[in-house]
């Protein structure tokens, strides 16, 4: 994960956190805090005492004593090993930077969701007491349909007998590269098929499609003519039984 260029600094927090105590101790825990912030895990950092002594520019008598002192007043979570080690943690900052990370976290979430705009099903492994060939997509339809795309024989044919040629070959590829970005293969990719997916409206786009005025659904006879001679409804309403 990239690190942030800088931390949330609160002087209204920090002047009544520290307003009563020394200067050296305002100071040792400034420096602490941008070597927290540094760590590999952001508000935690274990070091030996020569090691913070270091990084206060103090004898390790003084450095035992600052430690000791942060951790009696409770400015910081101070913990003394056996092995003679010293982990010292911001609370603030692993709160901030546990929020950091769920912020971070539902973002992708919205991401995914907003992108497939469809359920997808993760596909599991096939059980040899279960698989149907006749659900099995013939091998010849196989580099058609695309390599991270699963579909069944007959939601296969049932696209065919939709979309026309260009567009269904169209909205393979598309959907194709969308599933290739997470390296994985699903066998819920029928539903950006249906009525209202991004792939439909991305699809309907690119081709500029719209209703015609060449006559009403030749199914229902209400609506006007869209795709293969039917209103927007009824062409697709032919696969929801598949």
């Amino acid at each position: 994960m990239t690190k942030a260029p800088a931390f949330q600094f609160y002087p209204n927090d920090w002047m009544h956190d520290l307003d009563e105590h020394p200067l050296e101790i305002e100071g040792a825990w400034i420096r602490i805090c941008c070597k927290l912030w540094w760590s590999e895990e952001h508000g935690k950092l274990t070091k030996t005492i020569t090691q913070w002594a270091r990084i206060l520019r103090a004898t390790e008598q003084a450095t035992r004593e600052i430690l000791l002192y942060l951790k009696d007043e409770q400015i910081g979570d101070i913990i003394f090993s056996n092995n003679g080690k010293v982990t010292v943690m911001s609370r603030r900052m692993l709160r901030d930077e546990k929020e950091r990370e769920n912020n971070r976290l539902r973002q992708n979430r919205f991401r995914e969701k907003r992108d497939s705009n469809a359920p997808i099903t993760p596909l599991s492994q096939p059980s040899s007491s279960s698989s149907s060939p006749s659900k099995k997509v013939k091998k010849e339809d196989m580099e058609e349909i695309r390599e991270y795309i699963r579909l069944t024989t007959e939601q296969y044919t049932n696209l065919k007998s939709q979309f026309e040629k260009e567009k269904l070959e169209w909205m393979f590829n598309k959907l194709d590269f969308y599933l290739s970005t997470t390296k994985k293969k699903y066998t819920g990719a029928y539903g950006f098929f249906k009525k209202g997916s991004w792939l439909i409206e991305e699809m309907e786009k690119h081709f500029n499609l719209s209703p015609k005025d060449s006559g009403l659904c030749e199914h229902c006879g209400k609506g006007q003519k869209y795709l293969g001679g039917l209103c927007i409804d009824c062409h697709y309403r032919k696969d929801e039984d598949v």
